[in-house]
């Protein structure tokens, strides 16, 4: 299992933090004390889960965030121009839409900061190697386990999803790449006891991204929705955030070709 190098800010009931007008103020002594430990990591999935905890605390505090990131904490990382803001600067890169933070990190090196030593191996791309999905008969619950290779590290994420709940994804398990055979063995056998057939079958990777894009955002607004039920806690409390492994997933997502059909609405 995986976790972060540190934790994300806390969310924040200021104005701010709920639209645009977020104070870089409040995330930025945090996120530089994150740049501390960034520069000491060796593996660039953790600098990119640093970022995936950045986003999803953000993201849950409120609409504006993505705006906010880009337009006043990138300048303000950027202007104190230390090595770890540098390090923070790099890891938003990794996953961010746009090019602010990527932008902002360039200027800073071209200025001569030196960069971290995972950042040329995090810009390396990323390759898909595993697409797979298990399901029961009826096809009430199913499971998609995808693992990635970079720079020969390969990691995975397995996505329950539960259908008869609008088809939202109830878990996500970052797994290192190693351990895929013991991840689908549970998944097909469990502990030995389960009577069940799990089907398992390759799936394309334009369904691939379909299924599990149907699946997050789902869950979301379902996460959303004041009237929904909280889904159930954790049972593994090393795990990282279900919220965290999504935005990880969501950027893994994004490197799979765009599906033929629309996206789905929601409960179809």
């Amino acid at each position: 299992m995986l976790r972060t190098v540190a934790p994300a800010p806390e969310p924040c009931d200021c104005p701010g933090c709920s639209g645009t007008d977020l104070d870089p103020a409040d995330l930025i002594d945090d996120l530089i004390d994150g740049g501390a430990l960034l520069l000491g990591c060796e593996d660039p999935l953790e600098v990119e889960m640093f970022a995936a905890n950045l986003l999803a605390v953000g993201n849950q505090a409120g609409e504006g965030f993505a705006e906010a990131l880009a337009g006043a904490v990138v300048p303000a990382l950027e202007q104190i121009g230390s090595r770890e803001a540098l390090a923070v600067l790099c890891a938003i890169a990794a996953l961010e839409e746009g090019d602010a933070a990527a932008t902002a990190a360039h200027r800073l090196t071209t200025a001569g900061l030196a960069a971290p030593g995972w950042a040329a191996e995090l810009r390396l791309p990323v390759d898909t190697t595993e697409l797979l999905r298990f399901a029961d008969p009826g096809d009430n619950l199913s499971v998609l386990v995808a693992t990635f290779t970079r720079a020969g590290r390969t990691h995975g994420f397995s996505i329950n999803v539960v259908h008869r709940d609008c088809h939202a994804a109830a878990e996500i398990l970052i797994f290192p790449g190693e351990a895929l055979p013991q991840v689908t063995d549970m998944i097909q056998h469990g502990d030995g006891s389960r009577t069940l057939v799990i089907t398992r079958a390759p799936i394309a990777p334009a369904d691939f991204r379909w299924e599990a894009e149907r699946a997050l955002n789902a869950r979301s607004d379902h996460d959303q929705d004041p009237d929904s039920p909280p889904p159930p806690p954790d049972e593994d409390d090393d795990a990282p955030d279900y919220h965290l492994s999504a935005e990880l997933l969501r950027a893994r997502l994004r490197l799979l070709p765009p599906p033929s059909r629309p996206p789905a609405q929601h409960g179809d």
